[in-house]
């Protein structure tokens, strides 16, 4: 359990530090880029960012073990003492030495690395249940939805979606609670209809339908589930929001030409501004399905870009994966990060402290103070059993003064450690060392 934690603990922090790395990585590219690069690029460019912060974290924690910083619990570090030595450290310190170094170095004290683990936690069932309440909503917008009976609408579907190539025309459905249309599902992928569709011309319609049905060909809905979970799961990270809202802009504007192919730029733009119209003044579409023009800031960008558009192909950059490859290999050997270390590493850290410091010092004074202690009571159990005897008298005189010696050290030892511990706790309290 402590190995899961240790190793988990040491996960997040690697994870924390890449995160932040491979997001200016990736915000430096996108901003270097030129113009005429595409949305294809860049798409690409924040897909790898969200699997080479996982990748690289990973790989470095649990398999190339490279990180410079180790990452220690709490409990395995030595007791110290606080001023006048409390009943129970003094226990410890009086027994013998295998038994205290297998004693627990505070029974009160929490590890690091719990700390690190509960609060994840803690984040990760917060943003799960932010998402399933996402969730929640959407299903109860979308629970008034009937099937689709205009036979407009199925035909232009039916062409729109054999002219890209689809097998079959995914289900359609009409929504009075929406005002744009979305797309959702991955296993059972649908295209809801807003209740003013039919008021679309024929150019404007295939537009709206070929904008859906390019969203669940790409499988769009998918990597939006997929960023939303990895977002709840960890909402401390930046990367997360970052990522999410560039790969939406880049999926828009990947569906906008798609359907600027099928239907024309000027159709796109004009459904653009009618749904536009639609949407004023009210509420954006649910989480977790993907609306067309959902998004006001980005109406007239996605506009300029749909009259601007014209069918070539994107360039087929061959070496971008092997390079991204590459890339993460890298990034996993050189970022710093925090090191796992299993349990027979930290036990060789203990050993390691009892050849050497306070920790050393204290239990080769507990021992030497606990074999005087015995010697002197072997002699005074002697003393009362044999006559009075001048020499073994004298022996136990200099046995009770080496006693005094030892424990005048002791207490110095001890006040220094306190003085230490003061000094490099916050706030001038005590606490536990630092690592």
């Amino acid at each position: 359990m402590n190995e899961l934690l240790h190793g988990t603990a040491a996960w997040l922090l690697t994870f924390a530090i890449h995160g932040m790395v491979v997001l200016v990585a990736a915000a430096v590219c996108c901003w270097r880029l030129p113009r005429h690069s595409g949305w294809s690029l860049l798409e690409r460019i924040w897909r790898l960012a969200l699997v080479a912060a996982l990748l690289t974290s990973t790989l470095q924690v649990f398999v190339l073990r490279t990180a410079s910083l180790d990452l220690l619990p709490v409990a395995a570090m030595a007791p110290v003492p606080t001023g006048g030595a409390a009943v129970g450290e003094l226990a410890v310190a009086l027994m013998p030495p295998a038994a205290a170094a297998a004693a627990p170095a505070d029974a009160t004290a929490v590890s690091f690395d719990a700390w690190i683990c509960a609060v994840a936690a803690m984040a990760a069932v917060f943003g799960l249940l932010r998402l399933l309440r996402a969730e929640r909503r959407l299903r109860a917008t979308l629970a008034c939805r009937l099937p689709e009976d205009d036979g407009r609408i199925a035909g232009i579907a039916a062409r729109v979606a054999k002219a890209m190539g689809l097998l079959c025309t995914p289900h359609l459905s009409r929504c009075p609670a929406l005002a744009t249309p979305v797309a959702f599902g991955w296993l059972q992928p649908e295209i809801c209809l807003p209740a003013r569709a039919d008021e679309l011309d024929d150019d404007a319609l295939a537009a709206m339908l070929a904008h859906e049905l390019a969203h669940l060909r790409r499988r769009d809905p998918l990597w939006l589930w997929g960023t939303a979970l990895l977002q709840a799961l960890l909402p401390w990270q930046p990367l997360w929001w970052v990522a999410r809202r560039q790969l939406a802009h880049s999926a828009e504007l990947a569906c906008d030409s798609t359907a600027a192919r099928h239907a024309g730029n000027f159709a796109v733009a004009q459904c653009l501004l009618q749904v536009a119209e639609w949407i004023t003044g009210r509420p954006r579409a649910p989480v977790g399905a993907l609306a067309m023009a959902a998004r006001p800031s980005l109406l007239r960008a996605r506009v300029e870009a749909a009259l601007a558009w014209q069918d070539r192909k994107a360039p087929r950059r061959l070496l971008f994966w092997p390079a991204a490859m590459s890339l993460c290999a890298v990034l996993a050997a050189t970022v710093p990060g925090a090191r796992w270390l299993p349990a027979a590493e930290l036990t060789g850290h203990d050993d390691a402290a009892e050849h050497g410091g306070p920790r050393a010092v204290r239990l080769a004074l507990a021992q030497d103070y606990e074999q005087l202690q015995q010697q002197a009571l072997a002699l005074r159990q002697e003393l009362t059993a044999v006559p009075f005897d001048p020499e073994l008298q004298v022996l136990l005189a200099q046995l009770e003064q080496r006693l005094q010696k030892v424990a005048k050290l002791r207490a110095r030892l001890d006040a220094v450690l306190a003085q230490q511990e003061n000094e490099f706790s916050p706030n001038g309290t005590t606490g536990e060392t630092n690592r």
